[in-house]
């Protein structure tokens, strides 16, 4: 097989590792978040361009830092949520110059945590796993928080939402039999891409070509000046390098620690028909939750109690905790290193001197 031909495969094989990537990124950044989306935005398909840019982005800092842990791993899926929240669209920037509320919420509480490390590696790894009872305990109760958190947009203040309007969503609360239709078609979405990356369109390394590169950047550039023209208050200028800065800067100090395989090697194996079918339990218990509320019709006090109270706050101030404690870990971990090289290298010069100290010493003898 001649280079061409390889090169030609590998960038078809790169193409496709994105795209599947970017669907089940799509399913648990919107769909699940927003299940009053419905299937606007040709259910995924419109929704896949938006995403793939800040997909690719994650995808390669995970390989070019070398990630293989949990803190730089975190910190990649914070990355993954400031170019979607921060790029994309202008939610970072909401609360006005360093809104504690706006950075974590949703970028940091949500998609990382959420999409990227639940959504892309945890699922992944069990599904490849030799144990599926860990996998099944997750996505109970995965199911259980997405119903619980789609009893959100019952209240109010969602139904009259200047943004829900203009889009033109499915407000308010669906009938169980249309939840349920939607849940397990999200789903179906994430077995089909568990399915095709296990039957081969998994990589075992990342490394997109110059020219992939720039295209990427292009895109990127293009979203952010599309968004920053819309936004027009300069907070992003302010804003987003400063964080993309502090993250890189961990991201590269904690590379200097690490010397295994990457994610993508862990990762990579096949996955069982019966095994992926577990995903199922998410949506059941989803619509399960989500059939009981209807039934049993909490008040709207109860409903923000449990969803804003519940979820939103404590979500925000846990990714608050997750960046941070990330950063310092992988700050730590580069100082650690750092230090132990300092020390073999002064180890090494010990022999060299002593050698010079004898030598000095056995001249003083002649001398005398």
């Amino acid at each position: 097989m001649d280079t061409a031909t390889q090169a030609a495969r590998r960038l078809a094989g790169r193409l496709a590792f994105v795209v599947i990537s970017t669907a089940i990124a799509v399913v648990f950044s919107e769909k699940i978040y927003w299940y009053i989306q419905g299937y606007r935005e040709g259910f995924i398909l419109e929704l896949l361009w938006v995403y793939l840019a800040p997909t690719v982005a994650c995808l390669w800092a995970i390989e070019h830092f070398h990630v293989r842990r949990l803190a730089p791993f975190l910190l990649c899926g914070a990355f993954f949520g400031f170019m979607v929240e921060g790029v994309i669209v202008p939610v970072i920037y909401k609360g006005g110059h360093w809104d504690w509320f706006s950075i974590s919420y949703t970028p940091m509480a949500w998609h990382g945590p959420i999409t990227i490390f639940l959504g892309w590696y945890y699922l992944r790894r069990g599904l490849i796993g030799q144990g599926w009872k860990k996998l099944v305990a997750v996505c109970v109760l995965f199911g259980l928080f997405w119903g619980v958190w789609s009893l959100y947009y019952w209240l109010p203040r969602n139904l009259t939402d200047p943004k829900h309007l203009e889009e033109g969503w499915r407000l308010g609360m669906w009938p169980v039999q249309d939840f349920a239709v939607f849940a397990f078609l999200c789903t179906t979405v994430l077995v089909v891409a568990q399915m095709l990356l296990g039957a081969g369109l998994w990589v075992k390394e990342f490394r997109p070509s110059l020219v992939e590169k720039l295209l990427v950047l292009w895109v990127g550039f293009w979203w952010f000046m599309k968004m920053s023209a819309a936004n027009g208050n300069g907070q992003i200028e302010i804003l987003l390098p400063p964080i993309i800065l502090i993250t890189f800067a961990a991201l590269r100090a904690h590379q200097w620690a690490e010397t295994g395989p990457t994610l993508y090697e862990e990762l990579a194996g096949k996955v069982r028909l019966h095994r992926v079918l577990l995903l199922y339990c998410m949506p059941a218990v989803a619509v399960l939750a989500y059939g009981l509320a209807a039934v049993l019709r909490p008040s709207d006090q109860v409903i923000e109690a449990v969803t804003i109270y519940g979820i939103i706050l404590p979500e925000t101030v846990l990714g608050w905790i997750l960046y941070l404690g990330a950063v310092l870990v992988c700050f730590a971990r580069g100082a650690k290193m750092l230090l132990a090289y300092v020390r073999q290298g002064e180890n090494a010069m010990r022999p060299p001197l002593q050698a010079e100290a004898a030598c000095a010493s056995a001249s003083d003898r002649e001398g005398r």
